[in-house]
């Protein structure tokens, strides 16, 4: 078995065959809200280790010390979701270890108010409607993860990592900014250049349901790339961060957004 889905059950813990499964790749239990992990580990058994994706979401009773219990038990983790799990108010220490997971929901998670240090291989980060999440250190260090792993190994097509977070401007370390639908960039020199990072603040209210954010790039007035990204219904005011790669040919040029 490579997939289960205990969906909506009425389970409290995870049995033994469970978490001795080393074949398991997918892991589903979304509105398990009576679900509290700890204790139901045995000593012998060897964890979640093939788990990659793990679905939390609505299981309203998992906080931080039941959390810390599940990640450590699972070691190649590559996307995790805990949207609704009211009761979570921090993230445990040890989701910094996870350095295979590229991809968190945090969806909903009203309670939250802090990320702890977050693992580097981190590039997709969803926080919507966390309105007590303090977010700066933790949105530079995904930044900081983008830049590193796209600056070592560029890739070859656009890449579609981004963050949504709770934020009312861009930060001062962006280094070109403006409060108009386009910007431009001086020339950049060709051998610096791997793509761009850029941050929308999305005010109250603003609805983009069903529709696109569209990055465009100009070069002497002729569009060189563009990038796009479907968001849902923003109720608060959010940071939108995304990173994509351009052509080494495109030393600078207008950006519109």
């Amino acid at each position: 078995m490579i997939h289960l889905s205990l969906c909506g059950t009425a389970i409290q813990e995870l049995s033994s065959s469970i978490w001795s499964n080393s074949k398991l790749t997918f892991l589903d239990l979304t509105e398990c809200n009576k679900l509290n992990i700890v204790g139901s580990k045995l000593p012998n058994d060897h964890g979640l280790g093939s788990v990659t994706e793990l679905d939390l979401s609505g299981c309203t009773e998992i906080d931080a010390l039941s959390l810390w219990f599940i990640l450590d038990g699972v070691q190649s983790l590559n996307q995790l979701k805990l949207k609704k799990c009211c009761n979570l108010e921090v993230l445990p220490d040890n989701i910094r270890n996870h350095s295979m997971l590229e991809w968190l929901v945090l969806d909903d998670c009203r309670k939250l108010v802090s990320l702890t240090e977050l693992p580097q291989s981190l590039l997709y980060l969803k926080a919507v409607n966390c309105t007590y999440l303090e977010t700066d250190s933790s949105q530079w260090l995904l930044l900081e993860n983008m830049v590193q792993t796209f600056s070592k190994n560029p890739p070859n097509e656009g890449i579609d990592a981004f963050s949504f977070l709770p934020g009312a401007q861009v930060p001062c370390k962006f280094d070109f900014q403006t409060i108009a639908a386009s910007i431009t960039i001086p020339p950049i020199p060709k051998s610096d250049l791997c793509g761009f990072i850029f941050c929308i603040v999305l005010s109250e209210g603003f609805n983009v349901y069903h529709h696109s954010l569209h990055c465009i790039i100009f070069e002497h007035g002729k569009e060189v790339d563009r990038h796009h990204k479907k968001v849902e219904v923003m109720i608060a005011t959010y940071h939108f961060n995304s990173y994509f790669k351009v052509s080494r040919n495109n030393c600078g040029g207008q950006r519109k957004g």
